[in-house]
C-alpha cells in the first residue's frame, strides 16, 4: 500500500488501529534436483535467489523475504540468497480472511500461504525450499494470532530457483485448522481473462521502505498476461511484494472466490507489476497427487504417508535412509510377520513423520523395508523425481534405474560407509554414489522393492502414480558421513 495519512487508516477500518507483528527472513538453497540439472548440463536458471557474488546473478525479483545466512563454497553449496523486500502496495488491512496465513521463523513473519486443504498450505517454494518454517501463524498479526506446528514441507519437483514458473511449495500441519479452505481455480485461464478484477492478500508492508512491522492486508489488483505457467498481477491500484510471496491471488467464478494464482515474484520497486503461478496450470501434475497424499486414509503397511491419519496402523515413520519418503509402518516384535519384502527391526535414527509423541514401540522395534527404503540410494526408482538426492541413474548398462547422489571420486566421504562413488553408465563422466553389496564389494546395490508412492506392496501401475506425483523433498546438497541437511524437516 502506499502510505496513507493515520485518519485515513482508521476510517477505512471503523477506528481499529494498526496490528503488531514482524517479518521473517527465510534463507534458501539448492535442492538436489535443481543441482542435478546444473552438473548434468540441463538447463538450471539460478535467477535471482543466489548470492550475486557466487553466481553472478541479479538479487532483485523473488518476493519472499530471504536472507544470507550460511557460507557459501561455489554451487554446491550455495545457500546465501541475497534479501529482497517489498510488500501489498495501497492496500488495506484485514482482519478476515482466516485461510490466508503467515510463515514464522524466529519469531516473524517473512512470507505468506493459503490454506487449501484443513491440513495443508500452499505457498511460494522459494519460501520454503531449504528449511521448514517454525510455525504456521492463524490470524492477523503475531501478537494476535495462533501459531500451529507444521511436519514437513514439497516442493514442486521442476521448480528452480528465480523462476516463477513452477514456484510452489506446500506445508503440511500437524493436526488439521478448523478454518475453511480456498478452492482451487480448475477452469483453465484464457486471453479473455486478461484485464479481469484479482483480490490479493499477504503479510506484506505497504511499501520497499516501510519500517512498520507485518500484519495481514488486501487489495485489488488485475489480471495482466497470461503464460503457460503464471500470469501478471497488475496493479488496480495495489500489487504484491516482498513478505506477500506464497499469498493469494483470488478471483469469483460462479459466485464464489477461488484462488487463481500463489504470489512469486516483481519488480524491486514494487511498481510494475508483479508474477503469480497458475493453479490451473499445476492442478492436474502437482496439486491434485499433494491433495490425495495428505489427505487419505487406511493406507497399508509400506505405502506412502506425510502423517499418521494416512496410515491404518496410525505409524508413519520418516526412515533415516530417506527421511523425505515417510512410510506406513507399525510397531512388531521378531516374531511378527511384517508382510512381503519387508522386517521387523530397529528403530535406529528414523523418526515418525509426527514426532515420537507418546507412542509405545515394544523393543523399539517397527515394521523397515528389507533393503534400503524407497527414494533411498540404492532403491529402485523411475525417475529424479522418486529419489531422496534427486538422482535416478544406472551404474552398468544391463543395470534397472537405482536411486543415488552426485558425487565425487576425490571424496569419498560424501556417499558414506555403505555407498561408493561410481560412474554413471548413463551420464558420461558423472559420478554417483553406488550401494554397496551384503559383502562390502564395489559393486552397485540393486534393490527389488518399492517405489516413492507404493512401497513394498506396489506394482507397476502404483510406481507409475508416485512417478508422476513427482513429490521431491527439498534437500540442501551437502551428505556427509552421518550427517545430511534436510530442506524440509520432520520432527
Amino acid at each position: 500500500m502506499k502510505h496513507r495519512t493515520p485518519a485515513q487508516r482508521e476510517a477505512s477500518h471503523g477506528g481499529r488501529r494498526r496490528l503488531a507483528g514482524t517479518r521473517l527472513p527465510a534463507a534458501s538453497a539448492l535442492r538436489p534436483a535443481a543441482l542435478s540439472a546444473a552438473l548434468l548440463g540441463v538447463p538450471f536458471a539460478a535467477g535471482c535467489a543466489l548470492d550475486a557474488t557466487e553466481a553472478g546473478a541479479s538479487t532483485a525479483g523473488l518476493l519472499g523475504a530471504t536472507e544470507a545466512g550460511a557460507s557459501t563454497t561455489g554451487l554446491l553449496d550455495a545457500e546465501r540468497l541475497a534479501e529482497g523486500r517489498a510488500w501489498i502496495t495501497d492496500g488495506t488491512l484485514t482482519l478476515g480472511d482466516p485461510a490466508v496465513v503467515g510463515l514464522v521463523r524466529g519469531g516473524k513473519i517473512g512470507c505468506t500461504g493459503v490454506v487449501v486443504s484443513p491440513q495443508l498450505v500452499l505457498t511460494a517454494a522459494h519460501c520454503v525450499v531449504n528449511a521448514l518454517p517454525d510455525a504456521l501463524l492463524v490470524g492477523s498479526a503475531l501478537n494476535e494470532g495462533e501459531q500451529v506446528d507444521l511436519v514437513r514441507s514439497f516442493l514442486h519437483p521442476r521448480y528452480r530457483l528465480g523462476e516463477a514458473a513452477h514456484d510452489l511449495g506446500a506445508l503440511v500441519l500437524r493436526a488439521p485448522l478448523e478454518v475453511a479452505p480456498i478452492p482451487l481455480n480448475a477452469a483453465a485461464l484464457v486471453t479473455a481473462d486478461e484485464g479481469q478484477r484479482l483480490r490479493i492478500v499477504g503479510f506484506g508492508q505497504v511499501a520497499g521502505d516501510d519500517p512498520l512491522p507485518a500484519q495481514k492486508r488486501e487489495g485489488s489488483s488485475t489480471i495482466g498476461t497470461i503464460a503457460s505457467s503464471t500470469f501478471r498481477v497488475e496493479p488496480d491500484p495495489a500489487q504484491p511484494c516482498s513478505g506477500d510471496s506464497g499469498g493469494p491471488a483470488l478471483a469469483t467464478r460462479a459466485g464464489a472466490e477461488v484462488l487463481l494464482g500463489i504470489i512469486s515474484s516483481g519488480d524491486g520497486a514494487c511498481s510494475a507489476g508483479s508474477e503469480a503461478v497458475r493453479v490451473d496450470a499445476h492442478r492436474e501434475t502437482f496439486l491434485a497427487p499433494l491433495l490425495t497424499l495428505v489427505e487419505g486414509t487406511s493406507r497399508e503397511l509400506g505405502q506412502r504417508c506425510v502423517v499418521d491419519r494416512n496410515c491404518a496402523s496410525g505409524l508413519c515413520l520418516a526412515p533415516d535412509d530417506a527421511p523425505s519418503f515417510a512410510f506406513c509402518t507399525q510397531a512388531c516384535t521378531e516374531e511378527e510377520a511384517c508382510g512381503e519384502g519387508m522386517r521387523c527391526g530397529d528403530l535406529g535414527a528414523s523418526t515418525p513423520a509426527e514426532g515420537a509423541g507418546d507412542r509405545d514401540l515394544p523393543e523399539g522395534k517397527v515394521c523397515r523395508f528389507a533393503g534400503p527404503s524407497p527414494g533411498a540410494i540404492g532403491s529402485a526408482c523411475g525417475s529424479d523425481d522418486a529419489c531422496e538426492f534427486g538422482l535416478c541413474a544406472a551404474f552398468d548398462e544391463s543395470a534397472s534405474l537405482v536411486c543415488s547422489a552426485l558425487c565425487f571420486p576425490g571424496d569419498p566421504q560424501r556417499c558414506g560407509p555403505d555407498a561408493t562413488c561410481s560412474p554413471l553408465a548413463d551420464r558420461d563422466g558423472v559420478f554417483g554414489c553406488a550401494r554397496l553389496d551384503d559383502d562390502g564389494e564395489d559393486a552397485p546395490f540393486v534393490a527389488t522393492g518399492g517405489c516413492a508412492l507404493g512401497g513394498a506392496r506396489s506394482g507397476a501401475g502404483s510406481c507409475r502414480a508416485g512417478l508422476m506425483l513427482g513429490l521431491v523433498c527439498a534437500m540442501a546438497w551437502r551428505r556427509r558421513a552421518g550427517q545430511r541437511k534436510p530442506g524440509c524437516q520432520s520432527p
